[in-house]
């Protein structure tokens, strides 16, 4: 934080090997360590979030009657299985209050889930490296977090175009409404400058 507003302290960006993480599950634990463990070195880092992605992550919107979060944890446990496709007892979830309604006695409830073992493997991954994960969330939110202000209204979309994939959120008053994913991101653009130029891949990056 500074007397201008917020500014980013550190930022790294490492090259990860294309077969190191497919569809979100990590396949070569022993690659992404070594990844992690250079930034770790490099920027001494010694806490994360980490942001799940998409394709193993599920978000829902759930109205429930007005009640304290506690019981609202509670009530999303046993109803657990009609929401999510996915074994209560193989799973973690969390859930964040968006919005309430006195007059209507409702409160709006966004719902995060993923696999345990997901989880647990991208927590050993960390924790091996040298970080140690403080949270964990659906890379839409950290998403939306990142770039949307606190209680800001309306409709916004958000296109992340990543190396092989681009995500696309839609976020609606302070909660990710919809997520979508297409197998078409940066690399894909840079190939076809590549064919359509007849430049190396390097240069047409």
């Amino acid at each position: 934080k500074t007397p201008n507003g917020t500014k980013i302290g550190r930022f790294g960006e490492e090259v990860i090997p294309s077969d190191a993480i497919l569809n979100g599950v990590i396949k070569d634990k022993i690659a992404i360590e070594k990844v992690i463990s250079g930034l770790q070195k490099k920027y001494g880092l010694s806490f994360a979030r980490i942001s799940i992605p998409e394709e193993e992550t599920y978000l829902l919107e759930i109205p429930f009657p007005l009640a304290p979060l506690e019981v609202l944890r509670k009530t999303a446990e046993t109803q657990f299985e009609e929401y999510v496709p996915m074994k209560r007892a193989e799973s973690v979830f969390d859930l964040d209050v968006i919005g309430v309604s006195k007059k209507q006695a409702i409160v709006r409830v966004q719902m995060s889930a993923v696999s345990e073992a997901i989880v647990q493997t991208y927590e050993t991954v960390f924790q091996h490296a040298g970080i140690t994960p403080v949270s964990f969330e659906a890379e839409a939110q950290a998403l939306m977090r990142a770039i949307i202000q606190r209680r800001e209204s309306g409709i916004t979309l958000i296109v992340d175009i990543g190396k092989k994939e681009t995500t696309f959120v839609v976020v609606h008053s302070g909660s990710v409404w919809i997520t979508s994913s297409v197998d078409v991101g940066g690399e894909t653009i840079t190939q076809a400058l590549s064919k359509e130029l007849s430049l190396s891949f390097e240069k047409a990056e």
